[in-house]
């Protein structure tokens, strides 16, 4: 009896083993875990999500795009793998060297930590005046500021950044006037050019207005 019951707890722990494996893949991105079945779905998005927001970084400060590992490997060599944390690290490091340059959020100029903070309320004011010049319907919204985040040890705080940048990206998006799908401002413009979603509000509001005039 004794060795059944041993038996039992043996396969459920294999079970148990097996699922918390299934549920525990990390992303090669962002070395998040996720379930087998999902892994692809968010890595798929999570690649787009880290080239967009790499590119906004100085170009001295844009980590190398992660590797994905093609097959299995012993515990020393993940040890020895280049993580995202160690990445960070040799940023930091090399950071520290010379003054990192920060990209002006509304005219893309790099400058110094001291440079960026005189210049951006002068680049303010030019931006303001020459989108008011601008007819109202091809006016830009004001670009959000990136708020770049630092550790204590004065190093740049990536995954902080990264998620502001990414949330300033998507604050910018205008919906489109007849469809209502978001934008870049200036790809709007495009879109709405060929766009056929008032056709297909007009073609639906005409069949509401005869279905009404029948009954």
């Amino acid at each position: 009896m004794f060795h059944d019951q041993s038996a039992n707890n043996s396969t459920k722990n294999r079970k148990l083993f097996k699922v918390e494996t299934l549920m525990n893949v990390e992303c090669y991105i962002c070395g998040r875990k996720f379930g087998t079945n999902s892994i692809k779905i968010h890595e798929t998005q999570c690649l787009k999500k880290w080239h967009l927001i790499n590119d906004q970084l100085p170009k001295d400060m844009r980590p190398a795009l992660p590797t994905r590992p093609e097959e299995k490997r012993t515990e020393d060599e993940k040890l020895d793998e280049p993580t995202a944390s160690s990445i960070k690290e040799v940023n930091d490091s090399t950071s520290k060297k010379e003054p990192p340059l920060f990209p002006c959020y509304l005219c893309g100029k790099y400058f110094s930590v001291h440079e960026i903070y005189e210049h951006e309320p002068e680049c303010l004011e030019i931006w303001k005046a020459e989108n008011d010049k601008l007819p109202p319907h091809k006016r830009k919204r004001l670009p959000q500021k990136e708020d770049i985040k630092f550790t204590p040890s004065g190093g740049v705080d990536f995954e902080g950044t990264f998620n502001r940048i990414w949330e300033n990206h998507l604050a910018e998006l205008i919906p489109c006037r007849m469809c209502g799908r978001t934008f870049a401002p200036d790809r709007l413009e495009i879109h709405e050019n060929a766009c056929k979603g008032n056709n297909v509000r007009r073609k639906s509001d005409s069949k509401n207005k005869s279905s009404k005039s029948t009954k």
